[in-house]
């Protein structure tokens, strides 16, 4: 069984290599992003590899259910670059989200968003928070043919979702600069993507 937390964040992003190096060239060439927002932080390995190795975004902010979580995280990455709050971070985003961040999901996040409340989440951003960026790496279920449907189907015995990360964003507004997928399990494969809204990178 997949369980987020206990995957190490470079085991995930080593089957996407070139990620990173595609956030700095999309952050140079648009000089927008001041802001790193992770959802669904957990233990805080993803941002504090994704702190190490961009430099050119100043501030970083994890956002995680588990106030306990969030706790040991500010005692262990105690810095003036990282902070992490406790929040539901669907909610958090409408009251405290700002244009020019970049928003992350990794692992396993957004995967238990109902299809419309995800949505509306990527429509909220495009709409309050441009020019912003997301990058998520999420699984997709294996049997999940989003060539024959936009629809995001049940999938796992944890009752989350497939989506179809490509179409849902699309049509929230933004616009896809990479999108790339590998396997993962027998279960599921891992899709990552990095888009951006309000961003002339071209």
């Amino acid at each position: 069984e997949y369980h987020r937390h206990s995957m190490a964040a470079d085991t995930l992003f080593s089957k996407f290599p070139n990620i990173i190096n595609s956030v700095i060239k999309l952050q140079k060439k648009s000089n927008n992003f001041d802001t790193l927002c992770e959802l669904g932080s957990g233990s805080g390995q993803v941002l504090r590899y994704l702190a190490e190795r961009i430099n050119t975004i100043n501030n970083f902010i994890g956002i995680d259910l588990s106030p306990e979580t969030v706790a040991e995280c500010q005692e262990k990455y105690a810095n003036n670059k990282m902070q992490f709050i406790a929040a539901d971070g669907n909610k958090w985003i409408r009251s405290h989200a700002k244009p020019q961040w970049l928003y992350v999901s990794h692992g396993g996040v957004l995967e238990y968003f109902p299809e419309d409340v995800l949505f509306n989440l990527f429509c909220y951003l495009s709409s309050h928070c441009a020019p912003c960026g997301f990058l998520l790496l999420e699984p997709r279920g294996v049997n999940h043919d989003v060539a024959q449907s936009s629809q995001s189907e049940p999938y796992s015995n944890e009752y989350s979702f497939s989506h179809h990360y490509e179409h849902l964003l699309t049509k929230a507004g933004f616009k896809i600069h990479s999108a790339e997928i590998q396997p993962f399990s027998n279960q599921c494969h891992f899709i990552c993507i990095l888009a951006s809204c309000g961003i002339d990178s071209d």
